[in-house]
């Protein structure tokens, strides 16, 4: 578990291709899910060895909860 200061530092720290290979999740400071917006899509190219990382926002979303990740 990493935490950052504020969101655009998450964003900044953290390459899409995360996302998209859904490896990372986001939550605000209350627990609350946060959910990526992608405005130029991550993704593998076709040659298998090199990727795109896109960029993306965050915004509330939904879902569970960091409380329910870590104690359910």
């Amino acid at each position: 578990m990493v935490t950052y200061a504020t969101m655009s530092e998450a964003i900044e720290q953290t390459p899409g291709i995360s996302l998209a290979e859904q490896d990372t999740f986001f939550f605000a400071s209350d627990g609350s899910p946060l959910e990526p917006h992608f405005s130029e899509p991550a993704h593998f190219h076709s040659d298998g060895t090199s990727y795109t990382n896109g960029v993306y926002s965050l915004s509330p979303g939904t879902g569970r909860t960091l409380q329910d990740w870590l104690f359910s």
